[in-house]
């Protein structure tokens, strides 16, 4: 059984009882990483592959299907040639291969032994009873629901242990429960979005809203709350009832050491503005309930207490993660650059340390930009980048109007500091600094 070891600053994943954790994390890249991956590529894949597989109006399965083909090809050849290797016809579905990449791409635990393919089964399972619950009728033997599973699933990467003695009857009530829950809000003439029903996409929703409510820092009007207050109302926006003049002052006067923070009808219009910008989509709440199996442990160096969880699923590790982040107080915020979110340190700071491009971190990139903004409106170390990009087009020019390369880093010496002198200098100071950065090749030689 996998299991997880939290501590106070990090995590370690183990799997099936190993010395040697699978991975761990200290500063919550991983679920920084699966938060920001594009998981809706799935449910095109799912459209695609339930394209050529099934038939929802009929609610069948496809005549000219690839597996029916992969079957009647193979019973062809088996019959002429006998005993034949299963695998040599087998070609596998390029859709659910897709998935499960895109899957182990998301987070290091779906790397872990099968996790990727049991979660491609579940995400297929819930796909199938959400559409196949705009049909009015449905499979009424659970021998025939099985039957369609096993011709979706047969194929060597899925199929194996996976219709055991006792999941078919789980798996046909859970049919059952979801198609009369689906019919239900037909019925009702409500729509709802396939995100909101494939469990890993809808959870994944579910915690970039968590992370952009409750730890954002930059999130608009509510980041200037504490977490907990944060958390009241969020379960506020969750009740869908209007906020008392009491309950805005309460949060108004929430942070006293924050000055800016605006008082009475000012900040109920701040908040009014953020949940018409911002609401709450129902599919993706939380009740801040996490399952519980948190068992206490005492490492064998005795240093520490940490919390053993037992990780069914990544739903439950990251589940149990955001809950400590909450409890140690954790502030977040999205790089500039890349988009993802990372550990805030330095509150003034916009950039994750990430490697973004040729050993390049988003920092340092982040650095170079904030360090132009600041310039862009200065006229002096315009002029200055201009004079340094046009000699050094001297010197590397096939005429070698700067004949010395030493001749031009001494320029660049004496530009740089002229350059530091010139703001606290005089207007005729000033003046002189532009002619001499129109120095003659013959001057600029004369450097060396």
């Amino acid at each position: 059984m996998s299991y997880v070891m939290f501590s106070d600053d990090c995590y370690k994943f183990y799997n099936d009882n190993n010395i040697v954790p699978s991975f761990d994390d200290q500063s919550h890249r991983h679920l920084f990483d699966f938060v920001s991956m594009d998981l809706h590529q799935i449910e095109v894949l799912l459209e695609k592959f339930f394209s050529e597989m099934f038939d929802f109006t009929r609610l069948r399965l496809k005549e000219n299907r690839p597996a029916k083909r992969f079957n009647d090809e193979y019973e062809k050849a088996k019959q002429s040639a006998g005993i034949l290797n299963l695998t040599d016809y087998y070609v596998g579905n390029a859709y659910l291969k897709k998935i499960i990449s895109i899957l182990e791409s998301s987070h290091p635990y779906y790397r872990i032994g099968e996790n990727s393919r049991k979660a491609t089964e579940d995400i297929v399972i819930d796909y199938f009873h959400l559409f196949s619950s705009y049909n009015e009728d449905f499979f009424e033997k659970s021998d025939d629901y099985i039957g369609v599973f096993k011709e979706l699933l047969t194929v060597p990467p899925l199929l194996c242990g996976y219709f055991t003695s006792g999941r078919t009857e789980k798996l046909y009530k859970k049919y059952l429960d979801d198609y009369n829950s689906y019919r239900r809000i037909i019925r009702k003439n409500r729509k709802y979005e396939a995100r909101c029903f494939i469990n890993i996409v809808s959870f994944q929703q579910m915690m970039n809203e968590l992370l952009f409510r409750i730890l954002d820092t930059s999130t608009p009007v509510i980041s200037r709350l504490n977490i907990y207050d944060r958390i009241w109302f969020y379960k506020r926006m969750q009740s869908k009832k209007t906020l008392s003049d009491a309950e805005i002052q309460k949060l108004s006067l929430a942070s006293k050491k924050n000055s800016n923070l605006p008082k009475g009808k000012e900040f109920a219009k701040e908040l009014y503005t953020f949940i018409t910008q911002f609401p709450l989509h129902e599919a993706f709440q939380y009740d801040f309930t996490p399952a519980c199996g948190i068992t206490l442990i005492i490492p064998e160096d005795g240093n520490d207490v940490c919390e053993q969880l037992g990780a069914e699923s990544l739903e439950k590790l990251l589940e149990w993660e955001f809950m400590k982040m909450v409890k140690a107080g954790v502030r977040i915020k999205k790089c500039e650059n890349c988009g993802k979110y990372f550990f805030v340190r330095d509150n003034k700071n916009n950039y994750c340390d990430r490697e973004f491009e040729e050993e390049r971190t988003c920092l340092d990139v982040g650095s170079d930009r904030r360090f132009k903004n600041q310039k862009k409106d200065d006229v002096y170390y315009t002029a200055y980048r201009k004079a340094c990009n046009k000699n050094t087009a001297r010197l590397k020019s096939k005429t070698k109007a700067i004949t010395e390369e030493g001749s031009l880093k001494n320029w660049r010496k004496e530009a740089k500091k002229r350059l530091n002198a010139v703001y606290s200098g005089t207007a005729e100071d000033k003046e002189r600094f532009y002619d001499w950065l129109d120095l003659s090749n013959v001057e600029i030689n004369d450097l060396c």
